[in-house]
């Protein structure tokens, strides 16, 4: 006879085999656009400060259109938002994403 605790295990192991325990498309597109290393400096400027794509172009020395690229994913992936200022749009990290957990993140690896 199975126990609670068996019985628990095994419908988590089938919603993880059938994809059913999480949307693990958005995981995987969070986890897409946080592996780039320019990303994730993008990332690390916007959870410091908002930012224009004119002045993160400027920081990071790469061409506004890669760093708008770059804010196409993230702002896909739910990562980053954006307002408009006037003619320009300012970007920063989404207050409610995984964000919050990617300062932890940057935390640990400075520290290192």
């Amino acid at each position: 006879m199975k126990s609670d605790n068996d019985t628990k295990k095994t419908e988590f192991y089938n919603s993880v085999a059938s994809g059913k325990c999480c949307n693990l498309k958005r995981v995987n597109d969070v986890f897409r656009a946080l592996s780039d290393e320019t990303r994730q400096k993008i990332l690390l400027l916007l959870s410091y400060d908002s930012l224009f794509v004119n002045k993160i172009s400027e920081i990071l020395e790469i061409p506004q259109s890669s760093v708008s690229h770059h804010l196409f994913i993230l702002r896909s992936a739910g990562l980053v938002v954006s307002e408009r200022k006037g003619k320009k749009i300012i970007y920063k990290v989404k207050p409610d994403s995984i964000c919050s957990c990617c300062d932890d993140y940057f935390k640990y690896f400075r520290q290192k």
